[in-house]
């Protein structure tokens, strides 16, 4: 496999680890279904009981800055697929494959900048794969070009830049939330851990050439509360920022909060949280925000079709 761009990025630096404030109550507004996943119509009915091999375990969201009104979504494990759907009624626009090296378990994905214009990043960063063969602390993410619907790209392969790491520490964690940030392209994992506290991680700036192996950095932890004792109400399954404001979306399997920095210079880590409407799926763990910032989508993995797109309102309340 060829890789064919590379990402140099200006550095932010950091502020000081503040612990966030108390969550808020729900700002946002009741969850709308968006619609089932579909593609194409069966019996003049839309068929929602899309095949393994186009989309099997949903665990990932991306809003295509490209695309109007489109989001991406990938399958998870070795499927090595990606459709792009519309977000207005869930209607499959684009299928592609992305031939990723040694890829295990895919578990989040991200719309950023990157030097070929806009780019789909694609984490393999989970450990709980299944595959023995998987090495013991290697993780990755690959970098592909966003396809251009308007000018017929809605099928084929896309390629392009496959990027290995590992912890400090030499720990293999468990991670499910990555997020590029949308000015400078740098790449974030969040680990899920069920302590309350989810460290975050970046890759170096520059990145390195694809295939070499980077060696991520600390930058902050997330505390998150855990709610009526249940572990999994504090294990993040998807991040994502927002487009304009320096804000971080996260979910759990039982909540959904907004991480909000003071100023514009600042990320959001260690900001005001928010807790936000959950949609009350079953296994949720994809979030991603609307491209202009005005909702989110979520998105359950289910193991079998049909896959049901939800979306929250943020704008009615002046969150946006």
């Amino acid at each position: 496999m060829k890789f064919f761009v590379r990402l140099i990025v200006p550095l932010i630096v950091l502020s000081a680890v503040l612990a966030p404030t108390a969550a808020h109550a729900n700002p946002s507004s009741a969850p709308i279904v968006v619609g089932q996943l579909w593609d194409g119509y069966v019996d003049g009915q839309r068929n929602t009981a899309l095949p393994l091999s186009v989309l099997d375990q949903p665990s990932g969201l991306g809003a295509s800055r490209v695309n109007r009104d489109v989001l991406y979504v990938q399958s998870e494990k070795d499927r090595q697929t990606m459709i792009a759907v519309s977000e207005h009624d869930g209607e499959v626009l684009g299928k592609y494959t992305v031939p990723i090296p040694n890829v295990y378990d895919w578990e989040d994905m991200a719309v950023g900048p990157c030097p070929a214009g806009s780019c789909i990043f694609a984490g393999d960063i989970g450990t709980n794969s299944g595959y023995a063969e998987k090495p013991d602390n290697i993780m990755s993410v690959v970098r592909v070009r966003e396809p251009d619907l308007a000018s017929g790209q809605t099928s084929g392969t896309l390629t392009g830049d496959y990027f290995p790491y590992v912890y400090p520490d030499g720990r293999r964690p468990d991670a499910e939330a990555l997020a590029v940030h949308p000015v400078t392209g740098e790449i974030y994992v969040i680990l899920k851990t069920s302590s309350g506290i989810s460290p975050v991680y970046k890759f170096p700036n520059p990145l390195p050439k694809p295939g070499v192996v980077s060696t991520l950095i600390k930058v902050a932890d997330l505390t998150l509360p855990i709610v009526n004792g249940k572990a999994n109400s504090a294990q993040i399954t998807a991040a994502a920022f927002h487009p304009r404001k320096n804000r971080l979306l996260v979910r759990t399997y039982t909540k959904v909060y907004e991480f909000r920095a003071e100023r514009q210079s600042l990320l959001p880590f260690t900001g005001e949280r928010v807790e936000l409407t959950d949609t009350a799926e079953r296994q949720g763990e994809a979030i991603e925000y609307e491209a202009d910032g005005t909702s989110y989508f979520t998105l359950s993995e289910k193991v079998a079709a049909p896959y049901t797109l939800m979306r929250v309102d943020l704008s009615h309340r002046g969150t946006k």
